[in-house]
C-alpha cells in the first residue's frame, strides 16, 4: 500500500486506501470509502498501530517532524506505478478466486445455490432468486450472478 500513496501521508490515509484496495480484490458489496469509515470507526487503534506496520515495512518512511501521525516515505516514481498497476492484476485475480469459490460451493455442497443466494444478500441486501429444481446449473447460476452484478448487489 505505501507505494500507492504520495509521498507524505497520514494514518488515515494509509489504512483507507489499504483497506479499500483489500475490498477492491474481492467481490464486495462496500461502498467506496468503506476504509475510512473503517478507520474512523477505531482511529485510535490504527494510529497505534501504523508506527509498528511502518516499522516492519521494507521501505524508508519516517515521520514528519512536529505531527504525530503524518509520515514521509522515500519511494522510486517507478516502483510506485508498478505497485499501482500490481493492485489492478491483485483486484482482477481476487475477482476471479472470489467467483472459483462460489462455484465450488454451488457444485460441492447441498443447497449450494441457496448459500450463494443467502451470502449476496446478507452483504448487500439484494435478494437474489437462486435457480430451482432442474436448472441448478452453471449456466443458470451465471445468469443469476449477472443480474446480481447488474443491481451492484457486488462490485
Amino acid at each position: 500500500v505505501l507505494p500507492c500513496l504520495p509521498a507524505t501521508f497520514t494514518s488515515q490515509m494509509l489504512w483507507s486506501l489499504g483497506l479499500d484496495l483489500s475490498y477492491a480484490s474481492e467481490l464486495r458489496p462496500e461502498r467506496p470509502g468503506q476504509g475510512k469509515r473503517l478507520y474512523l470507526a477505531d482511529r485510535d487503534y490504527y494510529d497505534r498501530i501504523t508506527p509498528v506496520a511502518i516499522g516492519i515495512s521494507r521501505f524508508s518512511v519516517s515521520s514528519t517532524p512536529g505531527t504525530e501521525f503524518s509520515f514521509t516515505s522515500k519511494i522510486p516514481s517507478a516502483y510506485r506505478e508498478n505497485a499501482r498497476k500490481a493492485w489492478k492484476v491483485r483486484s482482477l485475480q481476487g475477482k476471479i478466486l472470489s467467483i472459483l469459490r462460489l462455484l465450488k460451493a454451488f457444485t460441492t455442497f447441498h443447497g449450494g445455490p441457496d448459500y450463494i443466494a443467502w451470502k449476496i444478500e446478507r452483504h448487500s441486501g439484494y435478494a437474489m432468486s437462486p435457480p430451482s429444481g432442474r436448472n441448478h446449473n452453471l449456466l443458470s447460476l451465471g445468469l443469476a450472478l449477472w443480474r446480481a452484478w447488474r443491481k451492484q448487489a457486488f462490485r
